[in-house]
């Protein structure tokens, strides 16, 4: 290479190192202009100036070296597969490697440190090939190695492949520096391994190791989701002490910690300290904020953030909107709740279904039932976005044949009985079908064991009664029965398995009737597709739907049920989990109505909790608006010494007849079989809800 050619190749390198990749290509294009000859080196140092900030660059200038015929190195290949990391360009960079190998470069340590830089969390089972490819290839790992690996396996949340290289990197005597500390902690974050972290920075520590802001951020954001606030403020301070500067990522990692622990007002002072040290607010400052005042029932001051964020130009999401709203609904302010859905609509802002309910419920809760119910089809209408999905499933193992299970079940085997008296064929129909079949020696129901003083009582009861009612017995009948199937025993003694309703109607239900069962829950719905082919119904009967679905959507949404589905006889349980019972009321009504006006041949049970009188009759004077006919109350309490009132009901829209004597003969004779203990008093009641 002459002496020119050389001093363009060092003022390449001096304007790559400066991130200076436009004039470094204006330099190789020169030195062609100059006729001076550019050889493998020119273009490395090229490819190397283009790595930091231009992966296409840099890809150009490797393609290009090919079609010159200029012959790349092992540099040239890294360079190239360094620039596709940093542009997170994966399959690209695959793709260099795939030529590599086929002009049999020659890969080292840098290759390979490369190749993994450029893997995402998605590719980390290939992260664990290339290290293993690694070593049967005798290549020595270092430093930038072992991060690169540590990153991919946090994005991925695999943060015990994580602390296995670490210590594997003790033993191969590798000082880990403070990137891979850094690393390290962050994927422990990702894992919620808040301990973890804090034990690796311990270990920062005793190697002398100098941390930074952003060991500081991961560390706080790590005790944010161990929902350890204090430790994350403890953090924050030190960081502070040790005269690292904190930026706007440490402050919202602090205040998400305050958030989550309902430190509402530690999180509006870090808040105000933000604006004192002049650290930008950005939006996920302003949400964490706001839903920190939500969680501490502070409407006004959510509503007062809420219009210093767009006072401050700061964009607004539907995070934001939705936090406001769900504060507004603590505070019982139905109207700015509503107010918030239409800001945020002229902001441009799409809502989804947490803003919604939010607003549906704080309607609710002032007995603004008719907004509720507008709110409820205007997210029908629109494209609401459902995030309720990501929700953890409802787990019905704990209260399992309890006194109220097998109060509801007692008043569905008294429907079914009564539907099945007519040979016409009718469509069972269940909105939360749950997991089919519940064990009462899983752990969940041996935590509360709600199933002795419930089903194990009424057994017993029973077999002491002189009388017991047909559907009681019928009931009791029907879960032996299955217990023998699935236990291996007729044993009153050994029951075991408690059916939940769509297992329960999957035995009476004739080969002429036909079942369609909805479970939201991905898990719930494979369990319970299991636990029904676990029964065989020993009466023909097959006709099973079993969907994965929000059953209220599809039960509302014209577009996926055709007419005939709404066509001849039908029951329909609308059963949804107790413990968020309140974000499905304005659905239960909506779809009560929908149902009689699309499927009035059809009845209709609906589960309902009783908490407390002010509640319990406003649900009943909003159904009796909804003008739905005949509708039929029944209701169990259960009043125990060591309890407090345990009370739920049964609306039966629509009911076949016959229903009221049969439940009037049923439901004091199930009471009196679930109350002999001293201090427990079980009352049932019935009646008519007049419009």
């Amino acid at each position: 290479m002459s002496h020119a050619a050389r001093r363009y190749t060092r003022l390449i390198s001096l304007h790559g190192k400066q991130r200076q990749w436009p004039q470094a290509l204006e330099l190789l294009a020169s030195m062609s202009q100059q006729r001076l000859p550019r050889d493998v080196v020119a273009y490395n140092a090229t490819i190397s100036a283009c790595s930091k900030s231009s992966w296409l660059a840099a890809l150009g200038l490797f393609a290009e070296m090919r079609c010159f015929g200029i012959e790349a190195d092992t540099t040239t290949y890294n360079s190239t597969i360094s620039a596709c990391a940093r542009g997170q360009q994966w399959h690209i960079a695959m793709l260099v490697l795939e030529t590599m190998r086929s002009s049999s470069i020659r890969m080292d340590t840098i290759t390979y440190s490369s190749l993994i830089g450029a893997c995402t969390g998605q590719q980390w089972r290939c992260t664990v090939d290339l290290l293993t490819e690694m070593r049967r290839c005798r290549l020595v790992a270092n430093n930038v190695t072992y991060s690169a690996a540590i990153g991919v396996f946090g994005k991925a949340n695999q943060w015990e492949h994580a602390m296995r290289l670490f210590f594997d990197m003790g033993v191969a005597g590798v000082q880990a520096d403070r990137i891979t500390c850094n690393a390290l902690i962050t994927a422990c974050e990702k894992g919620k391994q808040w301990t973890l972290a804090l034990w690796l920075f311990e270990e920062m520590r005793r190697s002398k190791l100098v941390a930074d802001v952003i060991t500081y951020s991961s560390l706080i954001s790590a005790c944010e989701k161990g929902k350890h606030w204090t430790g994350a403020l403890h953090l924050l301070r030190e960081s502070q002490r040790s005269s690292i500067q904190a930026d706007t990522v440490t402050f919202n990692a602090s205040i998400s910690a305050c958030e989550k622990q309902k430190q509402w007002e530690t999180a509006l002072d870090l808040f105000e300290e933000m604006r004192v040290l002049g650290i930008a607010a950005d939006t996920v400052t302003y949400n964490a904020t706001i839903s920190a005042l939500e969680k501490g029932g502070q409407w006004e001051r959510a509503l007062q953030m809420l219009q210093l964020m767009e006072d401050a130009g700061v964009e607004r999401n539907c995070i934001t909107f939705s936090a406001a709203i769900s504060a507004c609904e603590k505070g019982k302010r139905w109207a700015s709740a509503v107010n918030l859905l239409c800001v945020m609509k002229e902001a441009g802002v799409q809502g989804n279904t947490i803003a919604y309910y939010a607003a549906m419920s704080a309607c609710e809760a002032c007995h603004q039932w008719d907004v509720a119910s507008v709110l409820l089809q205007e997210m029908l209408d629109g494209s609401v976005e459902d995030v309720t999905r990501v929700r953890v499933p409802y787990v019905h193992r704990y209260q399992a044949g309890s006194s109220l299970d097998c109060f509801k079940h007692v008043v569905l085997a008294t429907l079914l009985r009564q539907m099945t008296s007519d040979p016409a064929p009718f469509t069972y129909v269940d909105t939360h079908a749950g997991g089919g079949i519940y064990d009462f020696a899983s752990p969940e129901a041996l935590l509360l064991r709600r199933f002795e003083g419930g089903i194990l009582r009424l057994q017993a009861r029973a077999a002491e009664h002189s009388h017991v009612a047909g559907p009681i017995e019928e009931y009791l009948a029907t879960l032996r029965k299955c217990n023998e199937l699935l236990h291996g025993s007729d044993s009153d003694s050994d029951l075991r398995y408690y059916l939940g309703s769509p297992a329960l109607a999957q035995q009476w239900l004739r080969p002429q009737d036909k079942a369609v069962l909805f479970e939201k829950a991905a898990a719930v719905h494979a369990e319970l597709r299991h636990s029904l082919g676990l029964l065989d119904p020993q009466t023909g009967f097959t006709a099973l739907e079993v969907h994965n679905v929000d059953s209220y959507r599809w039960l509302t949404q014209k577009s996926a049920t055709g007419p005939a589905f709404f066509e001849g006889r039908g029951l329909v349980l609308i059963d949804p989990p107790y413990d968020s019972y309140d974000s499905y009321t304005a659905w239960n009504l909506f779809v009560l109505k929908h149902l009689r006006e699309r499927w009035p041949s059809s009845s209709i049970a609906l589960w309902y909790p009783c908490r407390d009188a002010r509640e319990h009759s406003s649900f009943l004077n909003r159904v009796r608006s909804l003008q739905l006919g005949d509708v039929l109350v029944a209701e169990m309490s259960v009043a125990a010494s060591s309890e407090a009132l345990e009370s739920s009901g049964m609306l039966l829209v629509n009911p076949p007849p016959d229903m009221e004597p049969q439940l009037a003969s049923v439901l004091p004779n199930l009471a009196g079989m679930l109350s002999p203990p001293p201090g427990t008093c079980v009352t049932t009641s019935l009646q008519w809800l007049s419009e």
